[in-house]
């Protein structure tokens, strides 16, 4: 992996672990004037973002050019403030890491696990300013405005009823 930075020196470069399932490479469209995010899915070993367990190798001069380069969820924040500095990810093939003992075993675990997952990413929109989120399935997820927007709504029409 080591070698790899040292020939492409302005990539990011990603190893997955041994029998991943669903690793896909994405191309992120961010578009700040917009305020949103596209993912696509590619073919490509070449991409902004990847899904799935993976590690990541990067130059800490890239890091030091993101606003928070470790803001939660982890990896999915990484990307999109990559995107912006036009850094691309290459995902090695051939390098194969191998799976530790999982840290949420019961289903209540994996499930506030999730929960949590749901709140930073909402955190992550409204610090980053995404109001719009295209997915990769084509199914748009509002940002943080649309949803504060959506239940103040919902409290006035609430209010409403109640007083009559």
């Amino acid at each position: 992996m080591l070698s790899q930075i040292t020939k492409q020196p302005n990539e990011i470069i990603a190893a997955t672990y041994l029998h991943t399932k669903g690793v896909q490479c994405i191309n992120t469209d961010l578009t700040i004037k917009e305020w949103s995010v596209k993912y696509e899915s590619v073919k490509n070993d070449t991409c902004d973002a990847i899904t799935s367990k993976h590690a990541l190798l990067i130059e800490t001069q890239f890091l030091r050019k993101c606003a928070d380069p470790f803001m939660l969820p982890f990896p999915e924040a990484l990307y999109i403030q990559t995107t912006a500095q036009r850094l691309k990810v290459r995902c090695l093939k051939e390098h194969f890491l191998h799976h530790g003992k999982p840290i949420h075993r019961s289903h209540h675990a994996q499930w506030k696990q999730k929960i949590l997952e749901n709140a930073r990413r909402k955190q992550m929109y409204e610090k980053l300013s995404i109001k719009k989120v295209i997915r990769e399935t084509g199914t748009v997820e509002c940002g943080f405005d649309a949803i504060i927007l959506v239940s103040g709504t919902l409290d006035a029409a609430m209010l409403f009823v109640k007083s009559t």
